[in-house]
């Protein structure tokens, strides 16, 4: 099974970087879902909760309350920049 590789950055450096298996994230579009296989995504990121679990609905996820950034997903790679917590 593929997973994805996610990093999230602030401009104090880097929060978290590992592997997943679905990312959850506050878009302006609405909140949006990451799976292994996505298409290629730039997007604009709302203040809100970014989860990062093995699967869709993991108790275990971890979350993180963010400010607005963006996302940028290419070839299973998922990387969340912004401004801060």
């Amino acid at each position: 099974m593929s997973s994805l590789s996610v990093r999230l950055v602030t401009r104090s450096g880097e929060l978290f970087s590992g592997q997943a298996g679905f990312v959850s994230l506050p878009t302006t579009e609405g909140s949006m879902g990451i799976l292994p296989g996505h298409l290629p995504l730039l997007a604009t990121i709302t203040a809100g909760t970014v989860k990062v679990g093995a699967k869709e609905n993991d108790p275990g996820a971890k979350e993180f309350e963010v400010v607005p950034g963006f996302v940028s997903v290419d070839e299973d790679r998922v990387t969340i920049v912004v401004d801060g917590l």
